[in-house]
């Protein structure tokens, strides 16, 4: 399933008691809290209440490495030479 991370970016301060408690079962205690949850209809309804109190984004995926390059190309012979004794 698909995550989603949850930010609080409001305070729950004159809010109904239904939203308080909704931000407290997601575990959201004050404004910039960041929670990560499992996508399910169950917490859509629960951020359909809170929306106005929340900002929801959505994971990206980390990006690939660059390819490796080759080490036998990379290394180029030194200007300099070596002393032999």
């Amino acid at each position: 399933m698909t995550k989603l991370i949850i930010r609080q970016y409001k305070s729950a301060i004159g809010e109904k008691h239904a939203a308080q408690q909704t931000l407290e079962s997601l575990g959201l205690r004050r404004p910039g809290n960041v929670v990560e949850r499992e996508d399910s209809a169950t917490l859509r309804g629960q951020l359909r209440k809170i929306a106005h109190l929340v900002h929801i984004e959505t994971p990206t995926a980390p990006k690939a490495a660059p390819a490796a390059k080759d080490p036998t190309v990379a290394i180029k012979p030194s200007p300099l030479k070596e002393k032999t004794a």
